[in-house]
């Protein structure tokens, strides 16, 4: 994730990171909309996963790599 400030004069810069995903170049023009998206929203963007996975499996794996939050 990649932060900006916000100046005074209100001009931000983009950071590099999100320039190169976007492929943007000098003279590009970049829109901004502000969405208000829910998680119910992206219901059917993901594919379902090949096997269901429990919260103590999710838990475990996450203790195994040493995470932490937990």
């Amino acid at each position: 994730m990649s932060k900006v400030t916000h100046p005074s004069k209100g001009k931000i810069a983009v950071p590099i990171p999100v320039q190169k995903a976007l492929t943007c170049e000098s003279a590009n023009k970049l829109e901004f909309k502000l969405m208000a998206i829910s998680v119910t929203s992206l219901k059917g963007i993901f594919e379902k996963p090949s096997k269901e996975v429990s919260i103590a499996d999710m838990n475990q794996a996450i203790m195994k790599k040493g995470s932490k939050f937990c």
